[in-house]
């Protein structure tokens, strides 16, 4: 059973959840800020409103 922090966010660029939490506990709290510090997002944008539940959810 794989770990829910394994779980990959951002399948373009690899991005798993424990990144993105990562980078929202260091402070983190505008997605524009998130896809900066993580890279997630960049290419097709799939992955946005997911990362926009982690941060408003985190």
């Amino acid at each position: 059973m794989r770990n829910k922090q394994d779980e990959t966010i951002c399948f373009c660029q690899d991005i798993k959840k424990s990144t993105i939490l990562k980078a929202i506990d260091s402070g983190i709290d505008a997605i524009d800020a998130l896809i900066d510090a993580t890279d997630a997002g960049i290419a097709c944008g799939t992955c946005i409103e997911t990362l926009e539940d982690l941060l408003e959810n985190h």
